[in-house]
């Protein structure tokens, strides 16, 4: 009597699926970052900002559309620009120092795993760190939280690595990658190390000494003071916006904006990390079990806890939350899943179980589903049709890493699984490129960029209580901006001083009413553009000019002719 064949697997994957793998993983990571849209305003301001910089003469002083920039330090923007300066002024430049971190982020965190926990918690480690979905997100996106991620990553190892030998060589690195941090983002690229080897120090045990030792701080100093002192010379108020402005009014007051709930974090937390997390649970229980007992063994669990607890609560208290900041907590996350599907047969049960049910929930929500989900999906039409056109390719690949999981599950291969819940994540990624694609054009000024281009290429583009930020990075030049208080530019700084900026000779920050008297003269061609809700501007603008281009998000009328024209 003979039953229906089953599938069978080799006892664990071999080099070359490993290989495959890994190939997936890393295209899933660079999957679409040289032919998306840069997406405003963050990727838009970001990028045209990095631009400025690769073409200023003067390398110390971010610029955006021509004006002072410092709501954020100058690293990222000066590696953005050295990007920019070899690749030209395109997408893939834009997002390579973001995928660069990112690689190295899973480098470091693989070098310290093994080090730490051997070869196969490394590598486990790296490809769940490679596949948690928000990774997978800010890998490609022109924002400065995956370089903050590998700053800090490698200040918390080595300042886990000065517990054990030369203290003072380990901690002048700690110190250094904290200084590049705080260079990167600001003072919480100092603070989110301390937390975590100080948090050590007190849960745990340990030297004080090897956290705050004095090479470390001269380091810091040495790291961060020439640009602080650089910018301090040349606009005595730095120091004050600085801290207090953009350090403590963002953490412990609502005046950014920014706030959230208690529980804002949580979500992104488990979304972020789906299908990992799931494997947690024993790990909390061995945790639970350490603190009980005070056992040695528990050690290297409490120091990962800590490095993600610590960090995670300072930012749900902080007043000011966004989805990447989060990000640094990443890391030791992917190293206690990883020990929990090397060492725990319960993690592996439990979290397989889970992760097969909800591929599969979710496959099934994406093939009969996407009817109600597409009206969600509000202004851009474009979205749906991808999401209907990606669903079968996308449920089909989960429901073959669910079946894959499902049997690594009964025969309890660890290897096998990790393969299956790393296919969940690639899948959706690769299969979503469309939907990417739509969002990117939607949210960016480059098909704009197109039409005034390929119409009136040499124009002057004066933007009316508006600001493009990609639109600029695609063009090539600053925009006028016409505005009654400068926030269309999307930095706290520039609004904050924007009486001041205005008076600057050549200042492209104009009066609200500047652009009427500017188009009745005339003097060169100039494109006048405004957001499409805009009705009462359109209107004005059209009854004198044609229109260029409505993308749905902004209108461009013009060019208007110069007075010599007209004649």
């Amino acid at each position: 009597m003979s039953g229906r064949p089953k599938l069978r697997l080799p006892a664990s994957p071999g080099a070359l699926t490993w290989g495959v793998l890994a190939a997936l993983a890393f295209w899933a990571l660079v999957h679409g970052a040289a032919s998306t849209a840069l997406m405003d305003p963050d990727e838009g301001r970001n990028a045209e900002v990095a631009r400025e910089l690769a073409r200023a003469t003067d390398p110390v002083v971010p610029q955006l559309n021509g004006l002072p920039y410092l709501d954020k330090p100058i690293f990222f923007f000066a590696v953005t620009a050295l990007s920019i300066r070899g690749l030209g002024p395109t997408e893939l430049a834009a997002r390579l120092p973001s995928l660069f971190f990112t690689l190295a982020t899973l480098a470091i965190l693989a070098w310290w795993a093994r080090r730490r926990f051997g070869d196969e918690t490394a590598l486990l480690a790296a490809l769940i760190l490679a596949t948690c979905p928000l990774v997978l997100g800010f890998a490609r996106i022109v924002i400065f939280d995956a370089a903050l991620s590998f700053w800090v990553t490698l200040s918390c190892i080595a300042f886990d690595l000065a517990r054990e030998r030369n203290p003072r060589a380990w901690c002048a690195l700690a110190w250094g990658a904290a200084g590049v941090a705080t260079l990167t983002k600001g003072p919480v690229g100092l603070l989110l190390p301390l937390l975590v080897a100080m948090g050590r120090v007190g849960f745990c045990g340990g030297r004080l000494r090897d956290v705050l030792h004095p090479v470390g701080l001269l380091t810091y100093v040495a790291v961060v003071g020439p640009w602080a002192l650089a910018m301090t010379l040349r606009d005595l108020d730095f120091l004050h916006y600085a801290l207090v402005r953009e350090t403590f009014e963002r953490v412990a007051t609502e005046n950014m904006r920014r706030t959230g709930p208690p529980w804002y974090f949580l979500p992104l937390l488990v979304g972020g990390t789906l299908p990992w997390i799931l494997l947690l649970q024993p790990s909390v229980d061995e945790l639970r079990r350490g603190w009980r007992e005070r056992r040695g063994a528990a050690e290297s669990y409490f120091h990962l806890a800590i490095w993600v607890l610590l960090p995670l609560l300072f930012f749900t208290i902080s007043q000011s939350k966004r989805p990447g900041y989060i990000l640094p907590v990443f890391p030791p996350i992917a190293v206690l899943c990883a020990l929990a599907l090397r060492e725990t047969a319960v993690a592996r049960r439990r979290g397989a179980r889970a992760a097969v049910c909800l591929a599969t929930l979710v496959a099934v929500v994406l093939l009969f589903g996407t009817p109600w989900i597409t009206p969600l999906l509000g202004k851009v039409p474009e979205l749906g049709s991808e999401l209907q056109a990606s669903a079968p390719l996308t449920a089909g690949l989960l429901l073959v890493a669910a079946a894959l999981g499902a049997v690594a599950n009964r025969r309890d291969a660890r290897g096998w699984l990790a393969v299956a819940l790393a296919l969940m994540p690639i899948g959706v990624v690769l299969s979503a490129g469309g939907i990417l694609t739509a969002l990117g054009e939607y949210r960016s000024a480059r098909g704009l960029a197109q039409v005034i281009q390929g119409q009136a290429r040499d124009a002057r583009v004066v933007a009316v209580e508006t600001y493009p930020h990609s639109l600029a990075y695609y063009l090539g030049q600053t925009l006028e901006v016409a505005s009654p208080r400068g926030r269309e530019l999307k930095s706290n700084y520039i609004a904050e001083y924007q009486a001041s900026l205005r008076e600057r000779p050549g200042s492209t920050l104009k009066p609200a009413t500047w652009w009427r008297p500017t188009l009745s003269t005339c003097e060169v061609p100039t494109i006048f553009v405004v957001e499409s809700d805009e009705d009462e501007l359109r209107e004005e603008l059209a009854g004198q000019l044609p229109l260029l281009v409505d993308t749905g998000r902004h209108s461009a009328f013009g060019p208007c002719r110069s007075g010599a024209q007209r004649g």
